[in-house]
């Protein structure tokens, strides 16, 4: 009987011991897997920071001129606060996941920072190439003949000389695709050849003859029509302005004819102001002024008549004026002088 109990009281210990140990167990596993909850959410929560983090400094990038690109650390920042953050962690755990997940988000960030100086390189280059362009235009527009370039089509071969080489820079630099490359190489014909058209109709007959196999099929009928339209109106325009001065003379003649009417009208006028009754002279002074006066002289005998004065500091002088002094061409007798060619 006693050795039935002692057995049955082991068998019992062993029972309690194995229930105590899966209790345990199962205790530290909740404890753990509530730990890992809690690392993972932290994880995850840091995960989502350091992506905000970085990127702000990707949007501040993408506003960002080139040199700013050039010159600024816009990750560093951002890295040495993600460092400072990590270094608060206790937990290993945590704190190798957080260097984990940080370097990701800086993966991503210095893979954005890459695409966008590329892009902004380009379009800094596509711009430069663009004005150069555009520079060749205008020398293109007013080339001239000169010791090296004895003719306007050597003028014109130069400047094109110069456009090829440039072309042939930008293809090993990639800056352009081919279709873009070809695009700004008809560029540079089309828009000299525009704007002469605009302003020299027969000098733009001469540079689309000289470059007609360079200029684009579209362009060139285009410009062709264009300079055909404005030939026809310069001649048009010439011979109206022929015809009108073969009908109404010269200009210059007409100017002088009616310089000289002034000129008499104004002498028989002068000659008049002895026998007028009353002057009326002309407005003097930003204020309208004028005086009404006779020309015979009272002042002897009694006040005048008459006499009105607005806007008049002194009186009028009753005395009549002295007529004009005549012009060259015209003697005081009013007889034109032989060397005036009408």
């Amino acid at each position: 009987m006693s050795f039935d109990l002692v057995q049955s009281t082991t068998r019992r210990s062993r029972e309690l011991e194995n229930v105590a140990r899966d209790v345990y167990q199962t205790a530290m596993y909740g404890l753990e897997q509530r730990r890992d909850a809690e690392r993972v959410s932290e994880g995850i929560r840091a995960k989502i920071e350091f992506g905000e983090a970085y990127g702000q400094a990707v949007e501040r990038m993408k506003t960002a001129s080139l040199d700013d690109l050039r010159s600024t650390n816009y990750l560093e920042d951002v890295e040495g606060q993600i460092r400072e953050r990590i270094g608060n962690v206790r937990d290993p755990e945590l704190r190798g996941m957080m260097i984990r997940e940080a370097g990701v988000a800086k993966g991503h960030a210095v893979e954005q920072h890459r695409a966008i100086y590329f892009q902004k390189n380009l379009e800094d280059q596509q711009a430069t190439s663009l004005k150069n362009t555009q520079r060749l235009v205008s020398r293109a527009i007013s080339a001239a003949p000169t010791a090296q370039a004895p003719s306007q089509a050597d003028a014109w071969k130069q400047v094109e000389d110069e456009h090829i080489r440039t072309l042939a820079v930008l293809r090993m630099t990639g800056v352009w695709t081919a279709e873009q490359e070809y695009a700004l190489a008809k560029r540079f014909y089309r828009e000299t050849g525009e704007a002469l058209i605009a302003q020299d109709p027969k000098k733009a007959e001469a540079f689309i003859n000289q470059f007609k196999d360079e200029i684009e099929g579209d362009d060139y009928r285009k410009m062709k029509a264009l300079l055909d339209q404005k030939l026809k109106e310069k001649k048009s325009f010439d011979a109206y302005a022929a015809l009108h001065k073969e009908f109404e003379g010269d200009p210059r003649i007409r100017q002088r004819v009616r310089q000289i009417q002034r000129q008499l009208a104004m002498q028989r006028m002068m000659r008049e102001v002895p026998s007028a009754d009353v002057v009326i002279t002309n407005p003097t002074g930003p204020d309208f002024q004028y005086t009404i006066w006779p020309v015979t002289d009272k002042r002897s005998d009694k006040s005048p008549d008459y006499d009105v004065t607005m806007k008049a500091d002194e009186r009028p002088n009753y005395s009549a004026p002295k007529p004009a002094a005549a012009p060259d061409d015209f003697p005081s007798d009013g007889t034109p002088n032989d060397d005036i060619p009408f």
